[in-house]
């Protein structure tokens, strides 16, 4: 009971745990979109895998090249707002390319748009959201909520796209776009319910944190631009690999003995 206790340990964080809910349901979504939004792209060019290439690159260059001022403004403003902003504007996005399906008449060129606007604005909310992680558990429960977070996502990514087919095959390409869409309203809902008075923020926030004072640290502990620029590398991994958080470097109090021979 005890280790069990342990695994779970940051879902006992009221904060985090309508986090993980809302996040179970909105990612395992998200990867429905993805397998719609692919499937969508091999009908309309003719199983042409360089539009498939494209619509993918259009998707992350925004995440790659913006995501180091989406952790500024993670750093400077108010990151619970700046989720309910962003993933209001995904399920608008996602809610308008479910309508011009349903409607017809819908291009190759549209969908490249609706990537490239939904990139830019994953380019902010991702590092926002891992970054929200800490202001919710604290730094003791991150190393655990960073577990959590790795396991509903493994989760999301079986599920969705099993889903996604089944949903595909019995309705609509569209179906799934407009359930994506009406499921950001579970991040929404579940970052509105949370207490902000129980949240670990800063006491003072930087007034400014720019890209070009990223690689400044201090002797003692990480700067905030630091903190952020390890948001941006944390959210490009989460774009690549399994594991959506990441865990943050921990200094080690003893030194690390060379491998012998060298």
């Amino acid at each position: 009971m005890k280790t069990c206790g342990r695994t779970f340990q940051s879902l006992s964080v009221r904060n985090f745990r309508l986090f993980v809910l809302g996040q179970l349901l909105s990612v395992t979504c998200t990867w429905m979109m993805v397998i719609a939004q692919d499937w969508l792209v091999l009908e309309l060019s003719g199983d042409s895998a360089t539009a498939l290439g494209v619509v993918t690159a259009m998707q992350f260059t925004p995440v790659l090249l913006l995501t180091l001022y989406g952790g500024r403004l993670a750093d400077r403003y108010d990151k619970r707002r700046i989720l309910l902003l962003a993933n209001l504007a995904s399920g608008f996005l996602a809610l308008a390319l479910g309508l011009w399906l349903l409607i017809g008449d819908v291009r190759l060129w549209h969908i490249w748009l609706f990537a490239l606007a939904l990139g830019t604005v994953n380019s902010v909310e991702a590092p926002t959201r891992i970054s929200f992680v800490s202001e919710m558990v604290g730094t003791e429960l991150l190393p655990n909520a960073s577990a959590m977070s790795a396991a509903y996502f493994n989760v999301a990514r079986v599920v969705g796209p099993a889903i996604a087919g089944f949903l595909i095959a019995r309705l609509d390409v569209a179906a799934v776009v407009l359930i994506n869409a009406v499921s950001y309203l579970g991040t929404v809902v579940s970052v509105a319910l949370m207490r902000p008075s129980e949240l670990h923020r800063p006491a003072v926030r930087p007034r400014k944190a720019g890209s070009s004072t990223g690689c400044a640290t201090s002797a003692g502990a990480p700067t905030s631009s630091f903190r952020w620029r390890w948001s941006a590398y944390s959210a490009w991994s989460a774009s690549t690999s399994s594991s959506p958080f990441p865990s943050w470097p921990r200094r080690s109090s003893t030194p690390t003995r060379p491998p012998s021979g060298c």
